[in-house]
């Protein structure tokens, strides 16, 4: 890739190469969960959000607020890994209750409304 707009916001690092890894497994696992479980599984779709969710604000969050590195993974910062869990964790409430409300998840739709 030539544009180094696009790989400075596809990579850490800004190396081009970079994108071959990440990226490219998360377009790949974003693709397999959409396809088996897309409508299907209250765990794929908490799984889909949290990619959604959670990593896109953890660049956001973890540029911003990036004193404090995990020791295990030095790219990486104490804030963005939390607004991955909350950022997954809201949006993922967030679309199980309208899936549970249009009775997409007829399963747990079921469960919810029976009692």
């Amino acid at each position: 890739m030539k544009d180094q707009a696009a790989v400075q916001a596809m990579s850490r690092s800004g190396d081009r190469r970079e994108i071959l890894r990440g990226p490219l497994y998360y377009g790949i696992v974003f693709v397999l969960l959409t396809v088996l479980f897309w409508k299907d599984s209250p765990v794929g779709l908490t799984a889909l959000m949290i990619m959604c969710g959670g990593d896109g604000i953890a660049d956001m969050v973890g540029k911003r607020y990036n004193e404090n590195r995990l020791p295990y993974s030095p790219n990486k910062t104490v804030a963005g890994s939390l607004s991955v869990f909350i950022g997954g964790w809201l949006l993922s409430a967030f679309v199980l209750a309208v899936f549970v409300t249009l009775v997409y998840l007829k399963g747990l739709s079921a469960l919810i409304y029976s009692h």
